[in-house]
């Protein structure tokens, strides 16, 4: 979604670029300010270790539902490690903010044909300091 925003801060010539809201980043913004990070990896880590033990056991013992609730336990851990990411994703760097970033330009998209790979440059820009951040994630591509 972009926002017209003519000169401003974070203009690009083509609006602010906002991210769309997600479930995980609301769930995020709820839970790890009360929780704190530490209490959150210590919580899904938790429930990765449940979850192994519990595959393993329903494997063992051919018990359909624990090998059921071993996937809710491992899900579980993934959301909230998907969540703690988001959380140290959005942290400034500088001022140490929580949720600061905002994107500052739409991402650069690069594909390198001779190697199927594809890379992204990121540009963010902190709300409260000011502090630009660029983040580059190369990926391969998929054949299809």
């Amino acid at each position: 979604m972009k926002i017209e925003d003519p000169g401003g801060e974070f203009s690009t010539g083509f609006g602010v670029y906002v991210e769309e809201d997600s479930f995980t980043g609301h769930a995020s913004e709820f839970l790890l300010p009360g929780l704190g990070e530490k209490t959150v990896v210590q919580i899904y880590l938790l429930f990765f270790g449940v979850g192994i033990f519990l595959f393993i056991l329903g494997f063992k013992l051919e018990k359909l539902r624990v090998f059921l609730l071993s996937y809710v336990f491992l899900i579980g851990g993934g959301f909230l490690k998907r969540m703690t990411d988001y959380y140290r994703a959005r942290k400034c760097k500088k001022c140490g903010k929580e949720f600061a970033y905002l994107e500052a330009r739409s991402p650069e998209v690069e594909e390198y044909g001779h190697d199927s790979r594809v890379e992204t440059t990121s540009y963010y820009r902190c709300r409260f300091c000011g502090h630009e951040y660029v983040e580059v994630i190369g990926q391969k591509k998929i054949k299809r």
